[in-house]
């Protein structure tokens, strides 16, 4: 006599640990993009990426991290002190879950 046993596998499909971009415009809705998460990207390897460069002079430049059960952490940019005096205190590396926003200033 033989016994039919039914094997059955669950599977989770997740996505690869990510970060997102989001380059926020005056005159168009936010983009956002996903990048696999590599283990050393930076704020700058990030705004390399973009297919659109922004005009860093006019916008804003920050990094939105996730915290265990709260708000999640903001961590500004300082992208003229990276670019222009070789300050690198705020070229964050960019972590699973981490979001890199790019907004642009209106004018004055």
């Amino acid at each position: 006599m033989f016994a039919l046993s039914t094997l059955v596998v669950l599977c989770t499909l997740t996505a690869p640990p990510a970060y997102t971009v989001h380059v926020r415009d005056l005159t168009t809705p936010e983009v956002a993009t996903r990048y696999a998460t590599t283990g050393s990207v930076c704020v700058t390897d990030a705004l390399e990426s973009l297919e659109k460069p922004a005009d860093f002079a006019t916008v804003d430049v920050w990094v939105a991290r996730p915290v265990a059960g709260g708000v999640p952490e903001v961590l500004r940019v300082d992208w003229a002190g990276i670019t222009r005096h070789g300050r690198t205190a705020t070229n964050y590396q960019l972590f699973a879950g981490d979001r890199l926003f790019v907004q642009a200033k209106p004018a004055k």
